[in-house]
């Protein structure tokens, strides 16, 4: 279905856009990482994802990175063979080999084809749309992360990644009427100065694309069915600027979706494929257990059952393939292939009408529902690579 058709001689046709969340690919046989998604892979116009890895050689952990994911270069050659064609490098790990890991993995996707938004060797290039011509369509995709070590964001003349700053806001807590001296509580905003920015590069990217999609690495990793503020925020005020789909990633687990304004929201695409095959080697035991004081169950470590490569709570093992399908008219239909990792770190497709994929739908459902977002999930009668698609419908009240 690849196939570029100049826009100027040829009519729009209908446009599918697949997408997934974190890629960090770090095993043996690297070509294995996507052999059970491929049919899904490959039944979409354009693929993305987020690479979050630097895929380098001779560099070595960042002064300021927290948990250094630093992958060999042959982990990261097959992601153009997997199908991607546009990935973010808009994350808090991919600077974590410095300025030349960030070099390196450019080369290597960009070697494969493979169009990045989201950093670069400078803060222009870090906040330029990656653009991708398909089907009469022109795609332009902004990155952006909110999450991020200390001195990894670009610069006018140094490389580094496209930020949106946040800033912590401590208020009074409603306790204060029956007690003195109780602990404050936390609002996380966007810096307004960056709201600016982010609307400005919407609405440039708005004026030669036909469709644009806008991905932010945000919010909270480690706990389930956790959506802030400032996401719905930043979401909100992406679609207001003129984005025509909105994808967020960070969570390892699951976050909910929604329509606004007719436009598709997906606050969290989990991860795709997450290889951390030495997760607690590499983390000092006092993150370990700060994670644990935070996410409780839910923080990072291996359990003995099974999954030597996912570090995570059984919840991190579901996630999905978002697809989105482009009307000639610019209308959206938006939706999900329900997907768990297997014990090799797979993800496999799921008929949601099985025993799996029910489950899959049902935390779908849940995680919308706390997360107290205006939507639900219905199996309709659209199919991505033989696999019947979750759609996201707009809530009944």
């Amino acid at each position: 279905m690849k196939q570029d058709i100049d826009q100027g001689t040829a009519a729009r046709s209908a446009l599918r856009l697949g997408a997934v969340g974190d890629i960090l690919v770090d095993r043996d046989e690297p070509h294995t990482a996507f052999a059970r998604s491929t049919a899904v892979l490959d039944d979409v116009d354009v693929l993305f994802g987020n690479c979050e890895a630097v895929y380098a050689d001779g560099v070595h952990p960042a002064p300021s990175a927290s948990i250094p994911v630093l992958g060999k270069p042959e982990h990261g050659r097959d992601l153009g063979k997997a199908g991607f064609d546009v990935m973010s490098l808009a994350n808090n790990h991919t600077v974590d080999g410095g300025y030349e890991g960030l070099r390196q993995t450019l080369r290597l996707l960009h070697d494969q084809d493979i169009v990045t938004c989201g950093g670069g060797e400078n803060r222009a290039q870090a906040v330029a749309p990656a653009v991708i011509e398909r089907n009469g369509w022109r795609i332009a995709f902004l990155a952006y992360t909110c999450v991020y070590p200390a001195g990894y964001e670009a610069g006018t003349d140094t490389p580094g990644l496209a930020v949106l700053r946040t800033h912590d806001i401590y208020v009074r807590s409603e306790m204060d009427a029956f007690q003195s001296g109780g602990a404050p509580e936390r609002l996380t905003v966007l810096d307004p100065r960056d709201l600016r920015t982010l609307r400005s590069h919407i609405a440039d990217a708005r004026r030669t694309a036909d469709v644009v999609v806008v991905s932010v690495h945000a919010g909270d990793g480690s706990r389930p069915a956790v959506v802030l503020d400032y996401e719905r925020d930043i979401a909100r005020a992406a679609i207001d600027a003129g984005a025509d789909a909105y994808l967020g990633h960070h969570h390892h687990m699951l976050r909910g979706a929604e329509y606004y304004r007719g436009k598709p929201v997906f606050y969290g695409l989990g991860h795709f494929v997450f290889d951390v095959p030495d997760f607690e080697s590499q983390v000092p035991p006092s993150i370990l257990a700060r994670m644990a004081e935070h996410a409780g169950e839910y923080g990072y470590g291996y359990r003995d059952d099974g999954y030597p490569l996912l570090p995570m709570h059984p919840e991190a093992r579901m996630t999905v393939f978002a697809v989105c399908d482009f009307d000639p008219d610019g209308t959206v239909h938006a939706g999900v292939v329900a997907t768990r990792l297997n014990p090799e770190g797979q993800p496999v497709p799921l008929d949601p009408a099985g025993e799996d994929g029910a489950v899959v739908l049902g935390y779908l459902r849940d995680i919308t529902g706390r997360a107290e977002l205006s939507a639900d999930w219905r199996v309709g009668d659209r199919t991505v690579g033989g696999y019947r698609v979750i759609d996201l419908v707009e809530s009944v009240s």
